[in-house]
């Protein structure tokens, strides 16, 4: 794409605006510094620096107002979708600058992410007027990102908080780590063999290796390796069987032990207790409903479904048989049976004896989706987000729901699992979806499994909790995966929970990041040590480049387990990997993968984008025509979307186009021939764009290791 230069003015003022209760100066670029960038300044306030080198900078222009003390934080929001190796700042003043602070975590951002960069320890008496910052972008080319709200501001009382806590909190957290990989790693003699949920019980079976044992319960708030006293035990020894009531009260709440695991533990000398055995999830819940396993008709599906945005014949004009829908549990839920913020009316639900209030222009929009869905026997599955309290209507329940660790450069929340109230209204909000979207009648549409969270491996981005190592994060990810299908199993028996995960498989650029080949092998682990659960995959194998369709091009997907990445060009490896004895349910089911979040690029509407982004989705669709281990395939973005960073990924244009508004791709034709038998001569013009002669050439067919 040709890049123009604009001068850039006042593209702070939103900043400014939203940070007017800090200290705070907007930091002006120098455009006419930029050393081997190109630079575009569009309408939204939004500048373009594509790299064409590899030293590229730019300086700011010169201080205009003297820094508050105070301000230490450099701040900006910021779009990369293949991230920056590191980023430096160097201050000057005068002729001379300061020697450059590294910062190594300007990552992949696959969405608009908020990045500070403290240099309290660097900045000294910078800050006079006529001072200037220069800002190197790593040494990578070619490489498009996207900023806005650049300022130069205090810190927050959280990020103040964390500088305090900083050092403790790193090392609680390694310590929980190593503790975590020792358990996991343990070869018991006592075992916690069954736990099934029947009716107002729980029974328990297992095998106490001597007569001074307990078995315990771990509630989602407890660490298995970290309590030295068990609030809920009893004493068992041999085989046993023990039979316990279903719920009981805690910190003025009515609990479900449907969500609590079960270990066996000891009294040391100490007097304190130690697990002796795994801990053990239930096996059995009984399901209010008996509908029979909905699976979806074909492969194709769309990602981020909404009835609102139109174009509803869709639908059937390409055979849609699977949809993912969006569900922003904190923005649904509200504190009090009437949201005062815009004084609308609540739908109530109860849980556990307690009312829970919900947002009833939200469910009525959820509604109206789900029962689109429901009428033309689609397949959905509900991406459930939890957003941060500083973005949440109601910031009660914002604070409720968000995680007490998580950094404000997130765009969404890991649930707050570390209270009984958090625990509590995040079990109820899932327990309103899972009743109110499994009636028998589908009085409301169905929602018939939850993806849980987004892209997890980016957890940094879409599921923040803070920075805590692989193990430590996944342990919290693990316990909602495992709240949220206890709750669903407990209205639809098919019911399954996705595990979300980006293309970034064995290598991630961001040091914030965990790869997902690590996070699936953590997953395997807690099933064969916590017991096996029918948990899904739901992957997003997007090409090396958001921005390039060519996928076939893609040179970090390879055909072995150990690939950086696994994109289009690599589904193989997926395929292979999933259906390895030790990936299967139980050792002998396959389980259920959709790639929920995937699609090519148009750069732009030109004749030649447009044919290598349908050309992607062939070669795509070719594979998954061999590849039996994957079973669905859902289309994001439907239509393109202005606040993706550049990217138009839809299979209709932006709803906004001047020339076409919401007009057909060549690949929503594609699309639409896919599985017809109209395919082979739709998709025939599109060898020559590849390279092909054949499309059996597109698929890999050596053994994969």
């Amino acid at each position: 794409m040709t890049l123009k230069l604009f001068v850039l003015t006042a593209f702070t003022v939103l900043a400014i605006a939203r940070l007017s209760a800090q200290s705070s100066i907007p930091l002006e670029f120098n455009l006419e510094s930029a050393h081997q960038l190109t630079v575009e300044l569009n309408t939204q306030g939004e500048i373009l620096f594509t790299t064409s080198g590899e030293d590229p900078f730019l300086h700011t222009k010169p201080l205009k107002v003297k820094r508050p003390v105070d301000a230490v934080v450099l701040s900006m929001d910021y779009f990369c979708p293949s991230g920056v190796d590191f980023l430096e700042v160097r201050l000057g003043s005068g002729p001379s600058y300061s020697p450059p602070r590294n910062f190594p975590n300007m990552g992949v951002a696959e969405g608009w992410v908020s990045l500070s960069f403290d240099l309290d320890d660097a900045i000294g008496s910078w800050g006079a007027i006529g001072d200037v910052m220069r800002i190197d972008f790593g040494v990578n080319k070619k490489t498009p990102i996207r900023v806005r709200n650049v300022v130069l501001r205090s810190r927050s009382d959280r990020e103040i908080e964390l500088v305090k806590n900083k050092k403790e909190i790193a090392r609680v957290n390694l310590r929980l780590d190593s503790q975590i990989k020792e358990y996991l790693e343990a070869e018991f003699t006592s075992v916690v063999e069954h736990v099934a949920v029947e009716g107002e019980s729980i029974v328990v079976t297992g095998k106490a290796s001597n007569e001074e044992m307990y078995l315990c319960e771990l509630l989602p708030n407890d660490h298995v390796t970290m309590l030295h006293e068990f609030e809920n035990k009893w004493p068992v020894s041999g085989s046993f069987t023990q039979t316990i009531p279903r719920f009981f009260q805690r910190d003025g709440f009515k609990i479900d032990r449907l969500l609590s695991r079960w270990c066996l533990s000891t009294r040391q000398p100490t007097g304190q207790m130690r697990a002796v055995s795994h801990a053990r999830f239930p096996d059995v819940i009984h399901s209010e409903n008996s509908f029979p396993n909905a699976l979806p008709q074909s492969k194709k599906g769309l990602g981020g479904f909404a009835a609102h945005r139109g174009h509803l014949d869709d639908l059937d004009k390409l055979e849609i048989s699977s949809a993912t829908v969006n569900i922003w549990i904190s923005g649904m839920m509200v504190s009090k049976s009437s949201d005062g913020s815009r004084n609308q009316a609540t739908v109530i639900h109860r849980y556990n004896g307690r009312e829970y209030f919900f947002n009833e222009r939200e469910v009525h929009q959820m509604d109206e989706t789900l029962r689109v869905c429901a009428k033309k026997n689609i397949i959905v599955a509900g991406i459930l987000l939890v957003g941060k309290a500083s973005k949440t209507r109601d910031r009660e329940i914002g604070k409720i729901l968000q995680h007490p660790d998580c950094d404000p450069a997130g765009i969404y929340s890991m649930p707050n699992l570390t209270s009984t109230e958090g625990i509590q209204h995040y079990a109820a909000a899932l327990d309103f979806l899972a009743s109110r979207y499994n009636r028998p009648d589908a009085a409301f549409g169905r929602i018939h499994h939850f993806i849980m969270h987004n892209e997890v491996d980016a957890g940094w981005v879409w599921t923040n909790a803070g920075e805590k190592p692989a193990r430590v994060f996944f342990d919290l990810y693990h316990k909602s995966m495992r709240i949220g299908h206890a709750i669903l199993k407990s209205h639809y028996p098919h019911g399954k929970v996705f595990i979300s995960l980006t293309h970034h498989w064995a290598k991630t650029v961001d040091p914030k990041f965990y790869t997902s080949k690590e996070l699936l092998e953590y997953l395997i682990q807690y099933s064969q040590c916590e017991g096996d659960f029918d948990w899904a995959l739901a992957y997003h194998p997007y090409p090396e480049s958001l921005f390039e369709p060519k996928t076939w091009l893609d040179h970090s997907a390879k055909f072995e387990f150990d690939t950086p990445k696994i994109t289009f060009r690599n589904l193989e490896v997926l395929d292979a990997w999933m259906k390895r004895p030790e990936s299967l349910f139980q050792g002998k089911e396959r389980r259920t993968v959709w790639l929920s979040e995937n699609g090519t690029n148009s750069p732009d509407y030109s004749e030649q984008s447009l044919r290598e982004q349908a050309a992607g989705f062939a070669y795509t669709w070719k594979k998954l025509d061999h590849l039996d281990g994957i079973d669905a395939f859902q289309w994001h973005n439907w239509m393109d979307n202005r606040h993706e960073g550049g990217l138009r990924i839809g299979l209709r244009k932006f709803h906004d186009d001047n020339d076409d508004p919401a007009g057909r791709k060549p690949v929503w034709y594609l699309y639409q021939s896919a599985g017809t038998p109209q395919e082979d001569a739709a998709f025939e013009p599109y060898l020559d764009v590849i390279g092909i002669d054949r499309w059996d050439q597109a698929v890999y067919r050596d053994p994969i290791q």
